[in-house]
């Protein structure tokens, strides 16, 4: 399977952590029928802070897909089973081969070829006149002197990115009703890359919002 194969399949929503240690960034799937499959799955082991690719295949077997890595033994490989893993902890290298079988029933049941998020192709624009950061940070827990959608009239933005005229970014969370303070120039990059989502798990310090990546590299969340 040659790497310049167009993939049939392509998975790459907001990245899945299992369990603290390994998060899924992307998978591809180059070649599949009703009884096998190839492809790639692209980590993150966030212990080791790297990023890890494998190729893999799946055979069908009694209505289940049965998943191995397909690698040499210069990596993780179990001697009992004869075979290499993706990740020397066993549970995850489990979890890691669930995974991929759900994408593979899902592409066969939908027919997708890929569940990806939408790049945004707009202006960031900037609010005009003077700073709203005040009002903007008490949206939600006082009663707000303007609505949303008074802030947000009148320029092209993402989806609920705001970005003030003093230089501030901020991000309307729908489910909690309030903006948070965005600290994380990679975090804004994201939000404003891919129309108010990101492809990478946010995290919250001190109300102000930030990749949990860039968290973790920071030391600010535990890794067991």
């Amino acid at each position: 399977m040659a790497d310049e194969k167009i993939p049939v399949y392509r998975w790459e929503l907001t990245e899945e952590e299992l369990g603290i240690r390994v998060t899924v960034r992307r998978l591809l799937i180059y070649d599949i029928s009703t009884t096998r499959a190839e492809g790639t799955i692209l980590c993150r082991d966030n212990i080791e802070g790297r990023n890890f690719e494998d190729h893999w295949a799946a055979d069908s077997r009694d209505g289940q897909w049965v998943v191995k890595c397909v690698r040499d033994k210069s990596g993780p490989f179990d001697e009992k089973l004869g075979e290499p893993l993706f990740t020397g902890a066993i549970n995850i290298n489990g979890w890691i081969k669930v995974f991929i079988a759900k994408r593979i029933v899902h592409h066969l049941q939908t027919g997708e070829t890929q569940n990806v998020i939408p790049l945004y192709t707009g202006k960031v624009g900037v609010c005009p006149g003077d700073c709203q950061c005040r009002e903007v940070g008490a949206f939600g827990s006082t009663s707000p002197p303007r609505l949303w959608r008074d802030l947000m009239d009148g320029y092209e933005h993402p989806a609920n990115c705001f970005s003030c005229s003093c230089g501030r970014h901020w991000f309307f969370s729908a489910e909690d009703e309030r903006f948070y303070f965005v600290a994380d120039d990679e975090a804004w990059e994201e939000l404003t890359t891919h129309d108010g989502q990101s492809r990478y798990w946010l995290g919250f310090q001190y109300d102000a919002l930030y990749l949990s990546q860039t968290l973790r590299k920071r030391g600010l969340i535990p890794l067991g």
